[in-house]
């Protein structure tokens, strides 16, 4: 069969739908905020139309907003179904453009559903001798197979596209294509609110319409129906007969079609280039050539962008720097405008990898030039043009310590670190790039290469162009210069052209006051902190590690008991028979995986909790397990071998509401409820005897700023008085006469109920935690509120504002975008209701931490003290200090961290010291 003898019709607006619940959890948005997750999924479905089936013959059908000629006869159709999402409503005009964009033409009829549309074109083509395929999700679509017309749904794992003619429906289903109609009439359709016959459901249906052959028949052989149907259907006949015509498609409208009419044309290129660029499709983009390769294909006089990419591909010009003196001509430059520059390395590890080359980029009149200052190859062919790299870096090292001399990078702290190795302490850093995008839209990605594509629409080379990938990858030092130089260029031009734009991005005077006093001087202060590192026991880490050894074992020997066999208990599905087939643990509620094992993930185990004693064995397990793998054993092999101290990664650009992450290792997620958590601390002890480890930690900084947002007056009395705020709480909720009288459970549930409010935590959420009925949860959230009104207030103006704008903000007006606040769906709005809560106080005690930080680290410069910062976590700072000056310096850190900014409660700084982490807090 020749593809120009196939007719290919696509059904829009199922697709659309499709798409959008499809790629919902990905949330994709542009920079601006535009939901683009539906179009991008219809997208891909065409594109892969394209590719794989090759058609020659195409054309999208689309519904209308207008009733149809179904709702005349029968106004309860479709009554019930909700409006389709305000996402989805936003990205049909989108959907549309890119539909026209690539050539395709678009069917609609005011009256008449796109399914009829389908269904006509369908019928007329298959008349005219064409076969057809019509792409839908939709099985109503069913009954217009024949000989001729086959249905195409795509595949579940987006892999391609699964076709139904006969054989595969009856196979399927259990019903013919003939039948798909009486099916409807009978079992009725819930989403389009088709009746159907009361009683008669899908299996029903069924057994009448395999026994009877149709509607028509079933009730000329009323008499010979079983009992059990035979009165329903006699009661529901008008029904039956109604959703019979609401599910016919109408396959004869006034539509004249010539599939020829419908060749797969010229796309316009101008058009779809820019709305991909608009909607920062840039994956999409990349796959274009393959794409219009088909349309060359199909004869079309057009010109395949067959170097697409490539003639979008940023190569700059770039000078080769090999001989010193250009280094000292090239420095000079330097030093009289502002400059972008980048690092190549042998590793991803900043502080342990060797340089390779430095890349340079300057505003030169009215045009950018480059510079590539070879100084680690290591091919023989590349030697006698590599610069000596001491000399070299001795003659820039001026340039780049200079604070006057303002400096432009990507993830400046990476090469940083870099240069700090080779004794250069880079100053006067501008902007990082990379931050600029972080503050424009906190939500997106903030790679140099995703960004370079979605603002200056420009591609740039993988670096497995120039090093491979898997076991045949090399270093950087092996690549040739030239092909280097220009890579290498690339990066440091596009940071400069990215800094351009984005200044201009950046108009809102908040942000741009929080970017300047906050964003960009902390990033030298987090360089120095991770470059300081901490020393770490390793000798206690390896008995732990043998001790929390000898506990697993144990811990796997009981469960190993109590399940009456042997097995895998890191195996989930091991484990799911375990649970629920050998100790027949109750599944009501418990959702299966992909395997169709039941679940046993944290959730469920804890549902589970009360059935078996066994079951907080294995949660134990896997706590004692995740903690060993993650800290215990791994962090010894982070341990830098150049340093001897362990150097975490602080990333300022991961989390939407400002807060500082590590990785590598993460000590955030250091548990410190738990003993074992605590003993984790140990682990981390000063460099010698004569040093203390100190933690500062803001106490109870969140309730303390809720209290200042709220303007509570029972919860600012408290905090300006100094009384225990959680056994202020108790009191209150308890109904008790004095503090006095507050137990130490009490305080521990008021504890609880003060973070959950801070967390938005629901009833439901303060039971679990609590372990206590629903009921007294919400008795006690119910006391809480009445006592503290003020705070009542204020989260109820939160939650106004949020969905009036869309947005809430920090102190420091640091802005968190609440896309959800409105949605229909109750767990989609309900999070987003707590981020509107939390994002304001936990954004600001941020901020307040990054000030803090700021401020003191400063200090230290200036004076120049025996003092380093080691470690942010949460609301604490660590410190490294000589012991005994710990009198001289202790007072004025807990002076500038409780005076960073005047609330209307008071800043408390709790301090401990001692030789390790664990004695410090």
């Amino acid at each position: 069969m020749k593809q120009t003898d196939t007719f290919y019709l696509i059904d829009g607006h199922a697709l659309a739908y499709r798409a959008f619940f499809g790629m919902k959890s990905a949330r994709f948005q542009t920079r601006q905020g535009i939901p683009t997750g539906a179009v991008y999924g219809f997208s891909r479905i065409i594109f892969e139309l394209i590719r794989k089936q090759k058609p020659h013959l195409l054309a999208v059908c689309f519904d209308t907003k207008d009733p149809t000629h179904r709702h005349e006869a029968y106004d309860a159709y479709k009554g019930h179904r909700k409006p389709a999402p305000d996402d989805l409503v936003l990205q049909f005009p989108y959907i549309e453009k890119m539909v026209r964009s690539l050539g395709i033409p678009v069917y609609r009829q005011s009256g008449f559903e796109a399914d009829d549309l389908l269904g006509t074109l369908a019928c007329k083509a298959s008349a005219q001798g064409y076969q057809v395929r019509i792409l839908s999700g939709d099985r109503d679509l069913f009954q217009l197979i024949d000989d001729n017309i086959r249905i195409l749904i795509p595949s579940r794992d987006n892999s391609g596209f699964d076709s139904f003619g006969a054989t595969e429906v009856a196979a399927k289903y259990g019903y013919t294509p003939e039948q798909v109609i009486d099916f409807k009439a009978l079992a009725g359709d819930a989403s389009d609110n088709i009746p159907g016959v009361k009683g008669i459901g899908e299996k029903s249906a069924l057994t009448l319409l395999k026994d009877f052959g149709n509607l028509n028949q079933i009730y000329e052989k009323i008499d010979q129906v079983p009992s059990k149907w035979q009165q329903k259907l006699i009661t529901g006949r008008e029904d039956a007969f109604l959703s019979q015509s609401l599910a016919t498609i109408v396959i004869d409208m006034p539509v004249e079609v010539d599939p020829k009419n419908c060749q797969l044309s010229e796309p316009n290129m101008e058009d779809l280039l820019g709305l991909l660029h608009e909607l920062e499709f840039n994956s999409l983009q990349k796959e274009l050539p393959s794409v219009l390769a088909e349309f060359q294909e199909n004869g079309q006089d057009i010109e395949i962008l067959e170097t697409l990419t490539e003639s979008q591909l940023l190569r700059p010009d770039v000078e080769i720097v090999s001989d010193l003196e250009r280094v000292k001509s090239l420095a000079e430059a330097l030093r009289q405008q502002p400059f972008a520059f980048d690092t190549e390395t042998t590793g991803l590890d900043s502080l342990n990898t060797h340089l390779v080359g430095i890349s340079l980029a300057y505003q030169q009149d009215d045009k950018i030039v480059s510079f590539y200052l070879p100084v680690g190859h290591a091919l023989i062919t590349d030697l006698d043009r590599v610069l000596p790299l001491e000399e070299s870096l001795a003659i820039l090292k001026p340039v780049f310590e200079a604070t006057d001399c303002p400096k432009f990078a990507h993830n400046a702290k990476f090469d940083m670190h870099v240069l700090f190795q080779y004794g250069i302490q880079v100053q006067g850093l501008q902007d990082d790039t990379m931050l600029m995008d972080y503050m424009i839209q906190p939500e997106s990605r903030h790679g140099l290469k995703e960004m370079t594509l979605s603002y200056l629409q420009l591609e740039m080379q993988p670096i497995t162009d120039l090093i491979g990938k898997g076991r045949k990858q090399i270093t950087m030092d092996q690549v040739q210069i030239e092909e280097a130089a220009v890579y290498a260029a690339a990066d440091a031009v596009a940071t400069l052209k990215l800094q351009q734009k984005l200044t201009t991005e950046i108009k809102d005077e908040a942000v741009e006051r929080l970017y300047r006093e906050i964003e960009v001087p902390l990033i030298s202060v987090l360089a120095t902190i991770e470059q300081n590192g901490v020393k770490l026991d390793i000798d206690f880490l390896k008995n732990l590690s043998q001790d929390l050894d000898l506990q697993l074992r144990e811990i796997e020997a009981t469960v190993m008991e109590v399940a009456g066999e042997n097995f895998n208990l890191n195996s989930p599905q091991q484990l799911s028979k375990i649970l629920f087939e050998n100790l027949n643990l109750p599944t009501k509620g418990i959702k299966k995986n992909k395997t169709g094992a039941y679940s046993t993930d944290v959730k469920t185990l804890e549902k589970l909790q009360p059935f078996n004693p066994v079951i907080d064995k294995i949660l134990d397990y896997r706590q004692l397990a995740k903690l060993k793998s993650t800290y215990v054993d791994a962090l010894p092999l982070l341990v830098n071998p150049k340093t001897g101290r362990l150097h975490t990664t602080f990333n300022q650009s991961v989390a939407a509401t400002g807060r500082l992450s590590s990785s590598d290792p993460n000590l955030q997620n250091i548990p410190i409820r738990t003993e074992l958590g605590r003993q984790m601390r140990k682990a981390f002890i000063v460099r010698s005897p004569e040093y203390s480890l100190v933690s500062c930690d803001y106490s109870q900084i969140e309730l303390r700023l809720l209290a200042h947002f709220s303007e509570d007056p029972y919860f600012i009395a408290a905090f300006q008085a100094g009384v225990d705020i959680h056994t202020q709480t108790a009191k209150e909720i308890f109904n008790l006469e004095s503090l006095e009288d507050v137990s130490s459970e009490m305080r521990r549930i008021a504890k609880t109920t003060n973070f959950g409010i801070v967390y938005g935590q629901t009833t439901y959420g303060l039971a679990r935690t609590l372990n206590i009925p629903n009921a007294e949860a919400a008795k006690i959230i119910s006391r809480f509120k009445e006592r503290y009104l003020g705070i009542e207030n204020f989260m109820q103006a939160t939650l106004d504002l949020a969905r009036t704008q869309g947005y809430v903000e920090t102190l420091f007006q640091r802005r968190r975008n609440l896309e959800d606040i409105n949605n229909p769906n109750r767990g989609l709005r309900e999070f987003a209701e707590r981020m509107a809560i939390n994002s304001p106080i936990q954004g600001s005690a941020s901020d307040l931490i990054k000030l803090a930080m700021i401020r003191i680290q400063n200090w230290i410069e200036v004076e120049k003290l025996p003092i380093q910062m080691l470690l942010q976590v949460h609301d604490e700072l660590v410190f490294e200090i000589p012991s005994n000056e710990l009198e001289t310096y202790l007072p004025e850190i807990q002076r500038q961290m409780e005076e960073v900014y005047t609330l209307k409660v008071p800043l408390k700084v709790d301090i401990h010291s001692g030789s390790n982490w664990m004695e410090a807090k």
